[in-house]
């Protein structure tokens, strides 16, 4: 469930001057959460956020998995969790 990966983002703007808010290609957060043994685990994710509250975020390979990845059935499929992006209610 969501509240036992207790996710922990801490996100800055990798740009000098940006003060950690608005839109931009360079934001950087560190996620920290607990995996399904327990384990604290950690990452970093790349964001690029848009003024109009869209974003797209990727994580490393050795955390998310790589791009392809193999299903249930053996079959080759697109890694969901390689790239994702969605966008927040703005108004």
């Amino acid at each position: 469930t969501p509240a036992a990966v207790a996710a922990r983002p801490t996100c800055h703007r990798t740009t000098p001057g940006s003060h950690d808010k608005g839109a931009g290609s360079d934001w950087i957060c560190q996620v920290g959460w607990t995996d399904g043994t327990g384990k604290t685990q950690s990452g970093k994710f790349e964001l690029q956020v848009r003024s109009n509250g869209c974003y797209q975020a990727g994580g490393p390979s050795k955390i998310v998995g790589p791009v392809m990845i193999r299903s249930v059935v053996g079959k080759q499929v697109i890694n969901p969790v390689f790239e994702f992006d969605g966008c927040f209610d703005t108004t």
